[in-house]
């Protein structure tokens, strides 16, 4: 699934994508509490994972629209191949970008 990137920077699920592209996520097979790491190992495990996803980037177009522009206290978990901090920088550096 690809996104497209608005005037604002963000980008945004094309229509009519849905969200049947997460039965497609690597994820799925996978223990949830993976994807909250508690370690540098956990972190590194779940990065993995999502590296082979045939939907990450949809999984990550989704995560930033939904967190905003939210700290990194209101980000949580692995999500489309990055961490809390990760999605954070890629935010703020689309939103510089945008404006």
């Amino acid at each position: 699934m690809t996104t497209k990137t608005p005037a604002s920077g963000m980008p945004t699920p094309l229509p009519g994508a849905g969200t049947n592209w997460r039965t497609r996520g690597l994820c799925r097979d996978e223990d949830p509490e993976l994807f909250f790491p508690d370690t540098a190992a956990d972190r590194r495990a779940a990065l993995a994972v999502c590296a082979r996803c045939p939907v990450r980037e949809r999984c990550l177009a989704e995560a930033l629209a939904e967190e905003g522009g939210r700290n990194t206290h209101g980000r949580h978990g692995i999500r489309g191949g990055t961490t809390p901090t990760g999605r954070q920088k890629l935010h703020s550096r689309t939103a510089k970008t945008a404006t």
